[in-house]
């Protein structure tokens, strides 16, 4: 019997938006890493030493404002754009001021968190990746099953529960065994959301040989 028309259909379309959300998101988080008001800032600001006067936290964002002394001898309260961690209340550090907006100061950059920041950017974009490439790499699977499947049959050799946060099973990862052609043996890999398979039960399988010799294949339910 020809099962290939009762293939499940690889569902890659939320996943395949959530990957290119991921890699936008590095590109985004990139661009404005190395390209906002801060950039350049030493070389076209000027390094002063100021007292931080108020600290506050809104949310998880932190609103700093620092003192400082300009050419005039005139005290500036100014709103510090951190590149570091936050300082403390009462503590100097140095800051730089562009001419064009003495309102406006930043502290020292940290090339360690600026590292940080730039290693989880590519840590996202690069799990992006790796999402998009496996849902297409699921879809050209797909393809070829439906198209140069072999039907056959499979036999469950493990059945293990996957537990969700509060401790309940979500679901029964499946592994399964099935000879082709040949007789050669293969392993597969499934999951059921209930009542999951026992041992050695068997079930309908479609099988295929791809370009580079590696066996695929989808159990039916």
């Amino acid at each position: 019997m020809d099962y290939r028309s009762r293939l499940e259909p690889v569902k890659t379309g939320k996943a395949v938006v959530f990957g290119i959300f991921l890699i936008l998101a590095m590109l985004v988080g990139v661009f404005f890493l190395f390209n906002n008001k801060s950039t350049g800032i030493e070389e076209r600001g000027v390094k002063t030493s100021a007292t931080v006067v108020s600290v506050e936290k809104i949310l998880k964002r932190y609103d700093v404002t620092v003192k400082y002394e300009n050419e005039n001898g005139e005290f500036v309260e100014a709103n510090l754009v951190s590149r570091s961690l936050h300082p403390s209340l009462g503590s100097t550090i140095d800051v730089y001021v562009s001419p064009d907006d003495p309102y406006t100061a930043y502290s020292e950059e940290s090339s360690v968190l600026k590292y940080v920041v730039l290693g989880l950017l590519g840590f996202i974009g690069l799990l992006g990746i790796v999402i998009v490439a496996a849902v297409n790499n699921s879809a050209k699977n797909y393809k070829l099953l439906k198209k140069s499947g072999i039907s056959g049959e499979c036999s469950v050799t493990n059945v293990t529960p996957v537990k969700d946060n509060n401790g309940a099973v979500s679901q029964y990862f499946v592994q399964y065994s099935f000879a082709d052609e040949n007789g050669n043996l293969h392993d597969g890999e499934t999951s059921f959301d209930r009542r999951p398979p026992q041992f050695a039960d068997r079930f309908p399988v479609v099988y295929a040989r791809k370009s580079n010799g590696k066996y695929i294949s989808q159990l039916i339910k």
